[in-house]
């Protein structure tokens, strides 16, 4: 979100930030700072919360976390404001009668998301990719840091995502290419008992700890990102797609591989790819997911080259263009207000 607050058009947008989270560091601030107003609605009863939100005479009011951890979402059942919509962090419908629209693209809502979308909410499909990407500051050189030549398939996905399906599909990956390795991050790895669960997952699956390299938490943005210099190839999660790991696995020169599946929480690698130009990395089957990731084997291991060549291919594409993402934003905002039901317009 910090690209879309910081580059709204101030003449014709005001941006009012509504916050509920519990993280308090120097980037809340920095978002903090990129609205015309902020307000903390952690605190008070529902009702209570739901009028000073509708005494803010909001004209769109859009909702970034679903039915995620320390969401107020069931204040928007009281119609603050006038048009409420969906986006970006939660990757499946509410459900709720008082969301209007969910924002997303022609990729990441495939024809099947039509069966499974709340009873008034309309799928709003952006021409672009429904996201856009602003990497920080601080983000370190795309070099390959691994301590050989051996070829790495990796994921920094949560833990949690690693699927029956998923590790399946990943150990048919390392058979596919049988002199591979697989590293693993989560900051989950911090336990032992869970590096310990995980590897015992794989080894079920024939993957021995010999083939498996799992990374614990590293402090700082920067000393995370220099960690996919340890892996060649990314490979997405399923059911579950990654979203922010797949847009800092390509920023950091390293391409990832998806299955392309049927809903939006299946489909968000998918539509990061798109944006990006790099179609070809969307299988459309598992079959087809193992041949490209044997082709990608075959090259051998990608160069510092290979990988600033992939991070200025990302960075012309429309994946970095936060400014069109921007501006296709408030100019669905502005058809939906002219849209509105006529009793909004009293």
């Amino acid at each position: 979100m910090e690209p879309i607050f910081s580059m709204h058009d101030r003449t014709k947008v005001e941006v009012i930030g509504l916050s509920c989270g519990r993280h308090h560091d120097a980037f809340h601030q920095h978002l903090q700072q990129l609205c015309d107003s902020w307000h903390d609605i952690r605190y008070g009863d529902d009702l209570h919360v739901a009028r000073f939100l509708a005494d803010l005479r909001l004209d769109v009011l859009v909702d970034l976390g679903g039915h995620t951890a320390d969401q107020r979402i069931r204040l928007l059942t009281a119609r603050p404001a006038p048009i409420q919509l969906s986006y970006l962090g939660y990757p499946a419908s509410t459900f709720l009668n008082c969301i209007d629209g969910w924002i997303g693209d022609k990729v990441v809502f495939g024809s099947q998301q039509e069966l499974e979308k709340g009873p008034r909410e309309q799928l709003l499909r952006l021409s672009r990719c429904y996201l856009a990407y602003h990497p920080q500051p601080d983000t370190p050189e795309p070099d390959r840091t691994a301590p050989d030549d051996r070829f790495r398939f990796g994921s920094f996905n949560h833990s949690r995502k690693l699927s029956d399906r998923c590790l399946d599909l990943f150990a048919a990956v390392l058979r596919e290419v049988p002199s591979s390795l697989l590293v693993l991050k989560s900051t989950t790895f911090v336990e032992v008992h869970e590096r310990h669960r995980i590897a015992r997952r794989m080894a079920e699956r024939g993957i021995g700890p010999e083939r498996l390299e799992l990374l614990e938490w590293v402090f700082g943005n920067h000393n995370h990102l220099a960690l996919y210099g340890r892996m060649d190839v990314a490979l997405d999660t399923l059911p579950y797609s990654g979203t922010t790991t797949t847009c800092e696995a390509l920023w950091m020169g390293v391409p990832v591989l998806t299955l392309l599946g049927h809903m939006m929480v299946e489909r968000q690698s998918a539509a990061v790819l798109a944006g990006a130009g790099l179609e070809a990395a969307i299988a459309s089957s598992e079959k087809e997911l193992l041949q490209s990731a044997r082709r990608m084997a075959a090259r051998g291991p990608r160069s510092s080259h290979d990988r600033l060549a992939l991070r200025r291919h990302v960075a012309a594409s429309q994946l970095a263009d936060s400014a069109g993402l921007v501006h296709e934003l408030e100019h669905v905002y502005r058809q939906l207000w002219v849209q509105r039901p006529t009793r909004w317009r009293l």
